[in-house]
C-alpha cells in the first residue's frame, strides 16, 4: 500500500516538471537569456525584496549592480527594469514596431 503512495508521488512530480518544462518553453521557445538581476528565492522570486514604498530607489541601486535592464520575478511574473533614458528612447520608440503589440 506504502509502495503505491510512492508511485503516485513519483507520477505527480514527474508530471509537474514535464508540465512546467513546458509551459516555460513555449514563454521562451528561442531559450534566449534574460538581462541580469538579483537572485531570486524559490518559488516567491523577488516579491519580498520589492519595497512597498519608493520601489525606484531599490531600482536604481540593482541598475548600478546589474545595468540598465534588470530583470527580477514576482511569484510566476517577470519584470524587466529599465534604468536609462536611451534604452528606453530605443527600445519604446525606435523598436515600437516589434513591441506595440505585446501588453
Amino acid at each position: 500500500f506504502i509502495a503505491t503512495g510512492i508511485y503516485l508521488v513519483v507520477i505527480f512530480l514527474l508530471a509537474y516538471y514535464v508540465r512546467r518544462h513546458r509551459r516555460l518553453r513555449a514563454a521562451n521557445p528561442l531559450s534566449l537569456p534574460c538581462p541580469p538581476g538579483p537572485k531570486p528565492w524559490p518559488f516567491f522570486g523577488n516579491y519580498f525584496q520589492i519595497p512597498a514604498k519608493t520601489p525606484w530607489h531599490l531600482y536604481g541601486q540593482w541598475g548600478k549592480q546589474y545595468g540598465d535592464l534588470v530583470h527580477i520575478r514576482a511569484f510566476n511574473e517577470h519584470i524587466i527594469i529599465v534604468n536609462s533614458g536611451a534604452v528606453a528612447r530605443d527600445l519604446l520608440e525606435k523598436r515600437s514596431n516589434i513591441y506595440s503589440d505585446r501588453p
